[in-house]
């Protein structure tokens, strides 16, 4: 990785760190039975030392804090993730692997739906790479407990003329997402601010 992408990249996560509050000080909600909920992350295809992180973005609501809630390594394919259910709404997930592979220009986003697609919908890895806009948005859930299937993909790309595999990250079975879409990098979701 060149040292603009990997500055972009620590600056990102430099700032949402500074930005990071205690995360159960969510925007007022119906609560829920349980304060917690578990999510199940299946991935095929990360590479080698893969990480999934559960973000908390609360530009759209207003609250008053965002930041991470939890990461987890991925071992034999699979993820455990604790977040509050409170603020489930508008969290997105950041995928990490050990050569720092980027989408495009910033850090990997989970797409968890591409234009064109319905919820429940199963996204095939060429329908992925040629999706032009997603979204990366959970709208949240009151259950206790759910499962994400994601599949990681490596491509070749060229980013500010220097060529580098870069990785996008897709939930295989569309979900019900939150927010604007955001154009894609050959399917890749780039993260560089916090905003849904």
């Amino acid at each position: 990785m060149s040292a603009r992408p990997r500055a972009a990249a620590a600056a990102f996560t430099a700032a949402l760190l500074l930005a990071s509050g205690t995360p159960g000080t969510a925007e007022a909600s119906t609560a829920p039975a349980h304060r917690t909920t578990t999510s199940r992350v299946h991935i095929t295809g990360c590479p080698a030392g893969c990480t999934v992180t559960a973000w908390r973005s609360t530009i759209p609501t207003g609250a008053s804090s965002e930041g991470a809630l939890d990461t987890a390594s991925v071992r034999h394919g699979r993820a455990v993730l604790h977040v509050p259910t409170s603020v489930t709404r508008y969290l997105f997930f950041l995928v990490a692997d050990r050569a720092d592979h980027q989408a495009g220009e910033g850090l990997v986003g989970v797409a968890l739906r591409y234009d064109g697609t319905r919820v429940g919908q199963v996204v095939s890895a060429p329908q992925a790479a040629r999706a032009a806009a997603g979204y990366d948005c959970w709208a949240g859930t009151t259950l206790s407990d759910v499962t994400f299937r994601f599949r990681a993909q490596l491509f070749p790309s060229v980013v500010n003329g220097f060529r580098r595999d870069s990785l996008r990250v897709w939930s295989v079975r569309v979900v019900r997402t939150a927010g604007p879409s955001a154009t894609t990098f050959h399917g890749a979701l780039p993260k560089q601010d916090a905003a849904c």
